[in-house]
């Protein structure tokens, strides 16, 4: 009887700290298809000398996965003729990208089917608990693929408003700081196709 018992309160205790476990881990972030935030970004590559070089950018990302748009913009304030200009129209079925060494350039390519999600990658992360950020407390999910560690840090109560986003691989670090993350569906006039783009 006795040891029965303590069998029985064994496997109670067992599923109360398994319980605890899964109670503390928050939900896994869904951040929103829809959205417009503007951005800061911060690469860090490794050059072939094996130098570390940091380059700032600032703009925006913006995404309206129903429609098949999305578009990524940003330009580097110290190295003022570079800029980033993607744009996607799967609608149509083409992707825009403009370069920065010579912005009368248009490089159109044609996509299929229907556009990525930009958020997919986060269903495979795991929560690696807490971090201080600039003395923010957030919690960090991440996920390794063959060859790059990704992550996102959202605020513990708002699980789908990213913070920050990031990708690791050897020689090259990606940083995303979401400075306004709305998740709203965007003006549809921030993806009109640049008439750089039409020739």
């Amino acid at each position: 009887f006795l040891l029965t018992n303590f069998r029985i309160m064994k496997s109670v205790v067992l599923f109360l700290g398994l319980l605890a476990v899964a109670l503390a881990q928050p939900p896994q972030p869904k951040p929103s298809e829809q959205f417009y935030s503007s951005i800061e970004v911060e690469f860090k590559i490794t050059e072939k000398n094996g130098t570390d070089i940091t380059i700032a950018a600032r703009g925006f990302l913006a995404a309206d996965h129903t429609k098949g748009f999305g578009l990524e913009k940003y330009e580097f304030p110290e190295r003022h003729d570079e800029s980033v200009f993607r744009l996607q129209r799967y609608d149509q079925g083409f992707a825009y990208e403009i370069d920065s060494n010579n912005k009368t350039s248009c490089a159109v390519r044609k996509v299929n089917g229907t556009m990525p999600s930009y958020w997919s990658w986060v269903s495979q992360t795991t929560y690696k608990g807490k971090v201080n950020v600039h003395g923010f407390i957030l919690d960090l999910w991440e996920a390794t693929t063959s060859n790059a560690r990704v992550f996102l840090a959202v605020f513990p109560s708002r699980e789908n408003l990213p913070v920050f986003a990031g990708r690791n691989a050897p020689g090259r670090e990606e940083l995303f700081f979401f400075r306004h993350f709305d998740p709203v569906t965007p003006n549809k006039d921030l993806f009109r196709v640049p008439s750089e783009c039409h020739n």
